[in-house]
């Protein structure tokens, strides 16, 4: 996780360009993702690092695989050998109980087990859950309120865990676990060996 406070300069002299992106804050995130991902992998040739058709990179020809996410000034980058990962980082802000009805079913709502968490950090951490899922399977035209259900998410001492299922017809259970930082939630969800 980093919080960006770094001149676009500085990642600039790093070797790192992306002046494709034309939005400075998204460059900049761009950037900050990719220094970050070689901090990780010393070594990795950005050459072989491509992107597939949900937006999400992979490394070409390696069973590592990589999750990328920004929101405001924060950055997070997950590695994994061998197995398929997602993570997703967004600020807690009370704008997301507005499309909450987009994505949060009555269902997920129930898999809350405390009222620890406020209405708004239930509705960013369904979000955070939901979108690393997405990553993490890499495919597009994923329907978030039919084809990603939490099935219980509890407080933990550093965050949150739980259980959600993932599948139109033939479900498949996942794992995630999460975390508040910078007032932000970050979710994490791994799958098995490729």
């Amino acid at each position: 996780i980093w919080k960006m406070e770094e001149e676009e300069d500085f990642f600039v002299q790093q070797g790192y360009h992306a002046l494709f992106i034309k939005h400075d804050e998204k460059r900049k995130q761009h950037l900050v993702g990719r220094f970050l991902l070689r901090t990780m992998m010393p070594g990795l040739n950005m050459e072989s690092v491509e992107v597939g058709e949900n937006g999400k990179p992979f490394i070409k020809g390696s069973k590592a695989d990589f999750s990328i996410s920004h929101s405001g000034d924060l950055v997070t980058v997950l590695v994994a050998m061998e197995r398929r990962v997602g993570v997703d980082v967004e600020e807690i802000n009370d704008r997301i109980l507005r499309v909450q009805h987009k994505f949060m079913s009555e269902k997920d709502e129930e898999a809350f087990q405390s009222t620890a968490f406020t209405n708004t950090e239930r509705a960013t951490i369904c979000w955070t859950v939901k979108e690393a899922v997405y990553k993490l399977q890499g495919k597009s035209g994923v329907d978030f309120k039919r084809d990603i259900r939490l099935v219980q998410i509890r407080r933990t001492s550093e965050g949150w865990e739980g259980e959600l299922e993932f599948g139109h017809q033939e479900s498949k259970i996942l794992i995630c676990k999460g975390f508040k930082k910078n007032n932000a939630c970050i979710s994490v969800v791994e799958d098995a060996l490729k």
